[in-house]
């Protein structure tokens, strides 16, 4: 089925298995009905008592993308919000916007609120207490006083006994605010007879019922052989308390089903049936049912695997997180692109993602001339898409797109889709968002590791818009004088304020005018001094009064002379023995590369262009001059292992390196001890053999993600060098 529209998710964090219940059967219903869902989430459930500053402002600046974003509807879950003046300004949002929005759990005028069903499950709760396990005196500990999910699930109490035949008083109600202090004060009165012993307890959340349990155990009453006792939710503390909780299942998740179905007719204004999906008691040991009785295990079997097998997953991950040096390959980019790039190659960090998007606000980099400003809340009209990552494909070029259609992925015919949006910020800063795409709910994990992503890459802008800058101040003093304030020289402004007067005058006296460009050897190793100034002296030196020395960039440097006078070999040994001078025993540790040209037949702006473009074809000849062919070879091979999945091959390689192909077969083996192609097998084999074992994938793919365009070869040479099939291994490690 291909989506028909979007419902907006709004969440605070996504940590709880609660949370990952409700986005389960918000998921399943919204997919059934054809609908994407877009989750938005800040990560961080903030509290303005505890903490709220410029950087939990950056998170929740993801919720300000609802002014922009076309959406069908939205489910705020208002609720899970512990920031009461976050929870009333997305409020104002929604209203201002006037589309369908359903609130959930709380009273939001004039906007539509949905509740979760509770007055059932705790009836039925009640009632099997009385049925099963013949309880005639019970107690209820409930939520707050005039709280409706405490009201609700007292009312199922009352409903149960009464049509039982049971006496209820208000003696028998606890309020216990839905936490542990007042559960485990009832569990001590009623071991020191303060309260009358009950035959069951039946409590509105787990949280209080685990309190429950363990007070009464520790002052010496049994459970259930004494008092038994139930919970409510569904929550981790059923499952991880002894005695295992009987507890009430699957409110979240019918919440969210019912949310879509109800808001689907808002929507559609069509009346939608309801969909199948019920809360259930899943019995534990605390109401003292057995598996004979119950027909089930009384250990959640499917929970403790989904948990474990989560929790292992994930720390393979968090050491992938560790290993992948992401902060430094993020933060050493001098451009948007290697910016880019690098995103792309430390993304698989990110764990069960589908798609990976990164969105930049257009007005992502501060101004330039005034840094202080830059945007510090809301999203601009249009977004500039800067990377989609998908299994086996990436998509870099950098484009603007209209922010209204959420992605540009989103405007093509596609499968309703689940995203998780969250902001990318740093310092009060507004960069953007980065979207990922997940196929199930329980694939999301927003945690510390996925915020230190986020923080990575957003550090990495910063290095960026601040290199811009000091490039942008440097280019601001270079318009502002003739002078390079490093060496003395004249500047690219200076020689073309100079250079028609120089060129006429030389050809007045019948000179010749040429042009000596200078630089240094930078491919052979990190050089211990830097040669600029050294070099610019020795220059300056060894040029004529009537010549002209020019900082044509960072590290080429020009004598524009006249040929009449001294000729180019001259020059250079002029500028050799005056380096040699200045330097002394240093100068050994350096090669000059130089570049030398006539401009005379050529005009004004063909003269200044010349010297220009010849100055940059200098610059990358100086970079691979002298490449130390180990090192080129080791970075060769770290790349291979990075990206085994790449066409690679000896031909390209050796003419990358300008080198032979045999010199370079014999080198890699020298140094490596084994082949090239071999080397490239291996890291290939490498990569499936994590991606089958920590990974979903089917075979085909992780085929195609290693590099390999045909399937059979892949399986062929994965048996060949690990002793048994691609299925076999995974099989192996589940």
């Amino acid at each position: 089925m291909s989506s028909i529209g979007k419902i907006g998710v709004l969440l605070p964090e996504i940590v709880d298995p609660l949370d990952y219940e409700l986005l389960r059967g918000i998921h399943t219903e919204a997919r059934a009905c054809g609908y994407d869902v877009i989750v938005y989430c800040s990560v961080y459930n903030s509290q303005v008592e505890f903490q709220q500053d410029t950087y939990t402002n950056g998170l929740e600046n993801i919720f300000t993308l609802l002014t922009v974003h076309r959406l069908d509807g939205v489910l705020f879950a208002a609720d899970r919000f512990h920031n009461q003046e976050l929870n009333a300004k997305i409020q104002n949002i929604l209203v201002q916007r006037r589309i369908p929005c359903l609130v959930l759990g709380e009273e939001r005028p004039p906007l539509q609120t949905i509740y979760p069903q509770q007055q059932d499950a705790m009836y039925r709760m009640t009632k099997h207490l009385i049925a099963v396990h013949g309880c005639k005196k019970i107690y209820c500990i409930t939520g707050f006083p005039h709280n409706r999910p405490s009201e609700e699930r007292t009312a199922g109490y009352r409903q149960a006994m009464q049509e039982s035949g049971l006496p209820v008083t208000e003696q028998d109600i606890f309020y216990g605010h839905f936490w542990r202090e007042i559960p485990q004060q009832i569990g001590r009165q009623i071991a020191e007879g303060k309260i009358p012993m009950p035959d069951g307890i039946v409590c509105a959340s787990d949280s209080m019922a685990a309190a429950l349990c363990e007070s009464l155990i520790e002052n010496g009453i049994t459970v259930p052989e004494q008092v038994a006792v139930t919970g409510f939710d569904g929550s981790a503390d059923a499952w991880m308390q002894r005695p295992k909780l009987t507890t009430v299942i699957g409110r979240d998740l019918q919440l969210g089903a019912d949310a879509v179905r109800t808001l689907c007719g808002m929507m559609t204004g069509q009346t939608l049936p309801k969909p199948n999906c019920e809360q259930e008691i899943r019995f534990g040991e605390s109401c003292g049912c057995t598996p004979e009785q119950t027909g089930t295990n009384t250990i959640d079997a499917y929970v403790l695997e989904h948990y474990f097998r989560h929790h292992i997953r994930h720390t393979v991950w968090h050491k992938q997180f560790y290993a992948s040096d992401l902060i430094n390959k993020m933060r050493n980019q001098n451009s948007l692109h290697g910016w880019v790039d690098a995103v792309d190659q430390v993304g698989h960090v990110l764990p069960d993602w589908e798609w990976i998007e990164i969105c930049l606000c257009e007005d992502w980099c501060f101004d330039l001339e005034h840094p202080e400003h830059f945007r510090t809340e809301g999203y601009p009209q249009r977004m500039l898409h800067a990377l989609s990552k998908r299994h086996g494909s990436v998509i870099k070029e950098q484009y603007l797109f209209r922010t209204a259609d959420i992605l540009p992925a989103l405007q093509i015919p596609h499968e309703p889709k689940l995203l998780l949006l969250t902001s990318l910020h740093n310092r009060g800063q507004i960069f953007g968002f980065l979207a990922t795409a997940y196929d199930a709910p329980e694939k999301i994990c927003a945690d510390d590791f996925y915020l230190s992503w986020c923080a990575a890459a957003v550090n990495g802008l910063d290095n960026l818009q601040h290199i811009m800058h000091r490039a942008y101040i440097k280019t601001q003093m270079e318009l502002l004088t003739v002078r390079d304030p490093e060496t003395g020289l004249y500047n690219r402004r200076g020689f073309a304020e100079h250079l028609p007067d120089i060129l006429t005058e030389m050809r007045t006296n019948a000179q010749t005018p040429a042009v000596l460009l200078v630089t240094w050897q930078k491919g052979g190793g990190l050089l211990p001094f830097q040669p600029l100034l050294a070099l610019s002296n020795a220059m300056r030196q060894a040029a004529a009064e009537n010549a002209m020395t020019v900082r044509i960039d960072e590290s080429v440097l020009a004598i524009l002379y006249a040929e009449n006078d001294v000729d180019a070999e001259a020059l250079c040994d002029k500028i050799e023995r005056a380096m040699k001078s200045l330097l002394g025993k240093l100068y050994g540790t350096i090669r000059l590369v130089t570049n030398n040209f006539c401009i005379s037949d050529r005009s004004l702006r063909e003269s200044e262009q010349a010297v220009i473009q010849a100055a940059t074809a200098l610059n990358e000849q100086a970079e691979t001059a002298g490449l130390d062919l180990h090192a080129a070879i080791r970075r060769l091979r770290q790349e291979i292992m990075e990206k085994p999945q790449e066409d690679w091959n000896i031909t390209d390689a050796a003419a990358r390196l300008c080198i032979s192909k045999s010199h370079l077969h014999r080198l890699y083996k020298q140094l490596t001890g084994i082949n090239l192609m071999d080397d490239v097998i291996e890291a290939r084999i490498a990569k499936a053999k994590q991606l089958l074992e920590f990974s979903d994938l089917r075979i085909q793919e992780i085929a195609q993600q290693c590099g390999y365009h045909n399937e059979s070869h892949f399986m062929r040479q994965f048996k060949n060098k690990v002793g048994m099939t691609a299925r076999q291994f995974r099989q192996s490690k589940q």
